[in-house]
């Protein structure tokens, strides 16, 4: 299995979370503390997903802070690019936020995961307190404000090219919404 973030366990880990799986075999290979929703920071069940999801996450903190001394070069691409790696970051802390914490409509106080906003190139700055499950979703309503400097579509000459769209920032805002409890929120198709 690959170890890179939602190429790899990711998937198994919120499938096994699932009210439709029953794990029969409670081993680490079959995710069983993840199927019981007990997974501790010592288990090595989930680290594949934590680790590469923050160095998605800080590699687009890195992105962001290159490009705005690249704005000329990005030229017109500029705030598409901003888009697109922001939905990248958006992405990582749905995922993040729902594995590993309480959920919204159960207490949206809750402590979820720390939100690193800020490139980190030395490791000086891994101390980052929790933020709450409701300031995640904020985050990422936030980094899906742009959803407009997204393509339509992806460009059938990209064949190798994976692209955020504007449809893929419109699910993922559904379902921070739904998650929120907030199912009847209006969506810019």
């Amino acid at each position: 299995m690959s170890d890179s973030f939602m190429g790899g366990k990711t998937y198994l880990v919120f499938d096994n979370r699932g009210e439709d799986i029953v794990n029969s075999d409670p081993n680490l290979i079959t995710l069983a503390n993840t199927y019981k929703f007990n997974v501790g920071k010592t288990d090595a069940e989930n680290t594949v997903t934590w680790s590469m999801a923050y160095a998605a996450i800080n590699r687009v903190n890195i992105f962001l802070d290159e490009l705005e001394g690249a704005k000329a070069t990005a030229g017109e691409k500029y705030e598409q690019y901003k888009a697109e790696v922001k939905f990248v970051r958006a992405f990582a802390y749905y995922y993040l936020n729902n594995l590993y914490a309480t959920p919204y409509v159960i207490n949206p106080d809750a402590k979820s995961v720390p939100l690193r906003l800020t490139p980190e190139k030395n490791g000086e700055h891994n101390a980052l307190k929790r933020a709450t499950v409701k300031e995640v979703y904020e985050q990422i309503l936030s980094d899906l404000e742009n959803i407009s400097a997204l393509p339509v579509k992806a460009k059938a000459d990209e064949p190798t090219v994976t692209r955020a769209t504007q449809a893929a920032a419109n699910m993922l805002k559904m379902r921070v919404y739904m998650s929120m409890n907030n199912a009847n929120q209006q969506l810019a198709f």
